[in-house]
């Protein structure tokens, strides 16, 4: 049973597939962008967080770092950087 507040979010996910789908398959490419975008994000990610003990700065491995850092790679893993330092 799925619940009602969960209804919008579904939608717009499926939206968001569709679009993708239909990008993916106009432009191969970038594909192969999406994904080298999406792991050197998440490199960059762990290299971070290894880092952390030297640094003392660590990024917390959540559902919010993870997405940000998948769609924007490694800028992103940048800019979430930034926010916790001076934030």
């Amino acid at each position: 049973m799925v619940n009602e507040s969960f209804v919008p979010y579904i939608m717009l996910g499926c939206v968001v597939f569709i679009v993708v789908t239909c990008i993916c398959y106009r432009c191969r490419r970038m594909i192969g962008a999406l994904l080298s975008s999406a792991i050197s994000g998440w490199l960059a990610l762990a290299v971070i967080n290894l880092t952390g003990g030297l640094t003392g700065i660590t990024l917390g491995v959540n559902l919010f770092s993870v997405g940000v850092v998948t769609l924007l790679g490694i800028p992103g893993a940048i800019s979430i950087l930034l926010l916790q330092i001076f934030w």
